[in-house]
């Protein structure tokens, strides 16, 4: 039995590593889906949209070098800069 991942066990662990990780993606993906279906009873076709767009927003994050732990930061200015412009959160203003 010549295996390669016999003659290079880094490489099962590897593969056992991406399909872990490859579940908890797909896992919360659908759990972000189930929850919005749940709760508002509204179909979100538009989800698979903003994971890709969460994947390049953390792709291109890492190109340019912003560390991990600056990202919870990033986010909190998104939020308070939508807050802000959204009239202080009324959510009518911001969305007629």
């Amino acid at each position: 039995m010549d295996f390669l991942i016999f003659q290079v066990p880094m490489l099962m662990v590897q593969a056992s590593m991406d399909g872990i990780l490859l579940g908890i993606l797909f896992a919360l993906i659908a759990y972000g889906m189930a929850l919005q279906w749940g709760v508002m009873n509204i179909i979100n076709i538009a989800q698979g949209e903003l994971v890709i767009m969460g994947g390049y927003i953390a792709y291109f994050m890492y190109l340019s070098g912003i560390p991990i732990w600056n990202t919870p930061c990033l986010w909190n200015n998104c939020f308070t800069n939508h807050y802000v412009l959204c009239g202080l959160g009324d959510v009518q203003t911001c969305y007629q």
